[in-house]
């Protein structure tokens, strides 16, 4: 049986290829293609937690709550287990078994870890192929900054500082070291590297670009529903005024409220987030220019991975207005205010 590991990278529609495999379950299945979920139902997400090193931990370890790292051994060979029964069972009656996580991008972030995930996968699979999804990393970066804001973080810029002269490049935007990652454990064909860009992707979209690497016709339903929605740049500083009120408060109390916050923005304010201005947008791109030509020779063959256009920029840094932001804020505390003196009356309304 064959495998396919989608590894991301993250904000290049991983969720909507996750949502389509996953409401797509039972018509793949039944053209030999397994969508593996043991490790999570739409998001297999676990499967990179499964590999990565003992003394490491992210924000999913952290919320299994693992007294002990013998907690966490245990956690980890159950689910292993779990992982490996839900393959030999697929294999009777499947050709094609996938994976999908974009946190293998952002997890996965040594060497022997990606060499665990391979043995692993070398015990249960005779072909392996490794999707990637690469995102120019300017664009990348602004993503991630409405998601930082979604996740209750307060970051300072949009686009982070370039790094000094000689000091190593960060780790989730440099795709030369990712690949060589990759590459070093599973060999640089089975890796097949796809530019996250509607002119380059089969059928203009990314979930029938991985459709097509499944074979023909197969008639996928997308998902519907829109995620993620851009939030304006009035809604972005709401949220980061928002998160900034609450910065000391405990994140589990804070989650819920936040969630309708973005809610509500996202039902009143979506649009262009913040900008950075040009020049700077360009320099955080140049630091990975060099990287990012080896990768396009070696696995596109040609001499750029990503058009290399800024004028979608502005010549001046672009922000959110703090009247609009706070007449949201306003907005959105008087319709909880509502919410509240609603169930609160009717738990008192006589005869109850």
């Amino acid at each position: 049986m064959r495998c396919i590991v989608h590894i991301g990278t993250e904000k290049t529609g991983s969720t909507a290829i996750q949502r389509s495999l996953a409401v797509n379950r039972a018509k793949l299945s039944e053209q030999g293609i397994c969508f593996g979920k043991a490790a999570g139902p739409v998001n297999n997400r676990a499967f990179p937690a499964l590999f990565m090193s003992m003394e490491r931990e992210d924000d999913f370890i952290r919320q299994r709550r693992f007294r002990d790292a013998a907690q966490r051994e245990k956690w980890r060979e159950e689910l292993l287990t779990s992982v490996a029964a839900e393959m030999t069972a697929a294999r009777e009656s499947h050709d094609l078994f996938i994976v999908s996580s974009e946190h293998f991008h952002s997890r996965l972030v040594r060497g022997q870890e990606v060499l665990a995930l391979r043995d692993f996968l070398r015990e249960h699979f005779s072909d392996v192929r490794v999707v990637c999804y690469l995102r120019r990393q300017d664009s990348m970066a602004m993503s991630l900054y409405t998601q930082a804001l979604r996740a209750g973080h307060c970051p300072d810029t949009i686009l982070p500082a370039p790094v000094e002269e000689g000091k190593r490049l960060p780790v989730y935007y440099d795709f030369e070291a990712l690949l060589r990652r990759w590459g070093n454990a599973f060999g640089g064909e089975a890796l097949d590297i796809r530019e996250y860009n509607r002119e380059h992707l089969a059928g203009g979209d990314v979930v029938n670009d991985f459709s097509s690497l499944l074979g023909d016709n197969l008639g996928l339903e997308s998902p519907k529903s829109e995620f993620n929605a851009s939030l304006s740049a009035d809604a972005q500083l709401a949220l980061l005024i928002f998160n900034r009120m609450l910065r000391e408060s405990n994140k589990l109390e804070t989650r819920k409220p936040r969630r309708r916050l973005v809610t509500f923005l996202e039902s009143r304010a979506t649009g262009k987030g913040r900008m950075p201005d040009r020049n700077s947008a360009e320099a955080f791109y140049r630091q990975f220019k060099s990287g990012n030509d080896a990768c396009a020779r070696q696995w596109l063959g040609r001499d750029h991975l990503f058009e290399e256009n800024f004028s979608d920029y502005p010549a001046v840094a672009t922000d959110g207005r703090r009247q609009r932001a706070l007449l949201l804020l306003a907005d959105y505390l008087a319709e909880e205010s509502r919410t509240l003196f609603a169930r609160a009356a009717k738990r008192l309304a006589p005869g109850d």
